[in-house]
């Protein structure tokens, strides 16, 4: 069986800009820029990408890091040099045993808006799901790789 999308024509959405959001995990901008100069100037130059200068790494690996840019939350306290931790939004162990389809998740944003999202990770579980969380009742994106 295959399946084939609708083909209707809607202009708006075909004025849309497209957009990619890529992710190299646990690595801060600083970090990509000295450490993947022709990876960054590829992206760059070629795809028109535009680094993201000051989103960095919060935490030890993608739930904690991967949460601020997906939810605009964070779930383990932050560490700042010279001040005390900022204490984190959600707490993580609260948060996975929750639905979280109530809150602005930014895959979400971008398909009301008609965009298709895909949502392609190197980890079967993904964020949202690590250590047996709930995540979400509905679809992470339109399609999943």
């Amino acid at each position: 069986m295959q399946i084939y999308e609708n083909e209707t024509y809607d202009s708006e959405r075909s004025s849309l800009p497209n957009v990619y959001i890529v992710i190299i995990d646990s690595t801060s901008a600083f970090m990509a820029k000295r450490s993947l100069p022709k990876t960054m100037e590829f992206l760059k130059k070629n795809i028109g990408a535009v680094q993201m200068e000051f989103l960095n790494k919060v935490g030890d690996n993608s739930r904690p890091n991967g949460f601020p840019l997906v939810f605009g939350k964070s779930i383990e306290k932050i560490g700042r040099v010279g001040r005390p931790p900022e204490a984190p939004d959600w707490d993580n162990n609260k948060i996975c045993q929750k639905w979280l389809d109530d809150q602005p998740y930014i895959l979400e944003e971008y398909r009301k808006k008609g965009y298709k999202t895909l949502s392609a990770t190197d980890y079967s579980m993904g964020i949202l799901y690590y250590q047996v969380c709930k995540g979400l009742k509905r679809k992470e994106a339109d399609h999943l790789y």
